[in-house]
């Protein structure tokens, strides 16, 4: 367990350095989205023919972020400790977060996603999982052929898993 903890930043920054390079190969479709730091903290990262814009988000759930995703104006995140969180999403020049509901708890994880109707989906180790609001326990979907280090998404309703980028 002592090595989950070392490497948890790790995967985090790993993470967070593929969305950013996957949003610039695909700019037209993503300029503006959320992260969680290493540090548990919420981000809003803009991109702009000028550069990377990057701004603090402030409201509840304030030093608590673990995973993140946004699905339309909300953002459900989850703590550390498993609880699971929405939360309306309020844009402008100061962006925040309000009326964070506690809707699970026991969704213990990373690549946190969500889909149009709802359904969040996470990986814990190389374990799939997702978690329907209004229930209680997350459903086991199987194994992953790895150990989620990177972001699980839905392109065109199609729910897929995207690697971190190699360097050499």
């Amino acid at each position: 367990m002592p090595k989950l903890l070392i490497i948890r930043p790790l995967i985090k920054k790993v993470a967070v350095l593929f969305v950013m390079l996957l949003c610039i190969a695909a700019k037209s479709y993503c300029q503006q989205f959320y992260v969680a730091t290493s540090s548990l903290q919420l981000k809003r990262i803009t991109l702009t023919q000028n550069g990377i814009i990057t701004d603090d988000v402030g409201g509840c759930g304030s030093g608590t972020f673990f995973s993140v995703a946004v699905s339309g104006t909300y953002l459900y995140y989850n703590t550390g400790n498993g609880a699971l969180y929405r939360g309306d999403i309020n844009g402008g020049a100061s962006p925040s977060i309000s009326n964070c509901n506690l809707i699970g708890n026991n969704v213990a994880g990373n690549a946190l996603t969500v889909d149009k109707n709802g359904l969040v989906y996470f990986a814990s180790g190389s374990a799939l999982f997702s978690f329907k609001e209004g229930t209680t326990d997350a459903v086991y979907l199987g194994d992953m052929p790895f150990y989620s280090a990177a972001t699980c998404c839905f392109i065109r309703t199609n729910f897929t898993w995207r690697p971190p980028v190699a360097r050499s």
